[in-house]
This record gives C-alpha cells, sequence and structure tokens, in this order.
C-alpha cells in the first residue's frame, strides 16, 4: 500500500490505490488528480456511507494533500482540514473550516487547533446523544 494520500484515498474509499487514481506522493500523483479528489468516486465513500446510516461525521486534521478553502468533501457534517498541500506548518497555516479559510496565526498551533475543533464537535454529539464517527488526523 503506498504512504500518504494514497494510503489516505484507499482507506476512505475501500478500493486499492491503483483504482483511484492517487498513486504518488509527487505533485503529479497528488490526490488533487484522484478520482476520489473531485470526481465520481467521493460520493460513494467511508463518510457517505456512515452519514447515510444517520451518524454525523466530523473530520479534523489532514485529509488529503491539496485542500482548497472552499470545497467539502461529501459525506463529512463537521468539516476542519488543513488547506492548501498541507505541508505541515505547524504555525501560521490555515484550513477550510466547514468550506470557508481559517488563517491560523503564528501563536496558534496546528496540533491544539485540531484538538480544540475535534473536542468541541465530539462534546457537542455527546450532550445531544447523537451517534457519531470522528476522523481525527493531526498532522504529526
Amino acid at each position: 500500500l503506498p504512504i500518504c494520500c494514497p494510503s489516505r484515498i484507499s482507506y476512505l474509499t475501500g478500493r486499492y490505490p491503483h483504482n483511484t487514481g492517487a498513486v504518488a506522493t509527487t505533485p503529479a500523483g497528488w490526490c488533487a488528480e484522484g478520482i476520489y479528489w473531485k470526481g465520481e468516486g467521493q460520493k460513494h465513500s467511508l463518510p457517505t456511507w456512515i452519514s447515510g446510516a444517520g451518524i454525523s461525521t466530523g473530520i479534523f486534521g489532514k485529509e488529503i494533500n491539496v485542500n482548497d478553502d472552499s470545497f467539502i468533501s461529501p459525506g463529512w457534517d463537521r468539516f476542519f482540514v488543513l488547506g492548501g498541500t498541507s505541508e505541515g506548518h505547524y504555525y501560521n497555516d490555515w484550513f477550510n473550516d466547514q468550506g470557508t479559510r481559517f488563517n491560523a496565526s503564528q501563536t496558534q498551533y496546528m496540533t491544539t487547533l485540531i484538538q480544540a475543533q475535534s473536542l468541541r464537535w465530539l462534546t457537542e454529539q455527546l450532550t445531544a446523544r447523537k451517534r457519531y464517527f470522528a476522523y481525527i488526523a493531526p498532522h504529526a
């Protein structure tokens, strides 16, 4: 199984990497080039299956290698993912927060932001007594 983004796409879709179109971590093989990123395959993935079963879904941290600041992947009720090429600057990075760009400051540590957002969402789910699936993937 390939490393990095192709592995994550394989996990999220249940497909072998060579069937997703994301086959390498080089720019030509990044997830932006794969079927999952902005294609029909993304509509048939772990978050859409879980959400379709009536379970709340949340993703926090790194989804794929290339994210923009407005696209929310199908199936996620809560979407807080690293933006851009997700290189992991740890400080002064940006996130796609529910389709809105969130620019972290030089004093906001990436992993702490991911933790705070995921804990806030998890608390909401527990308080509302909802079934949930949380995908938490800090860059570290």
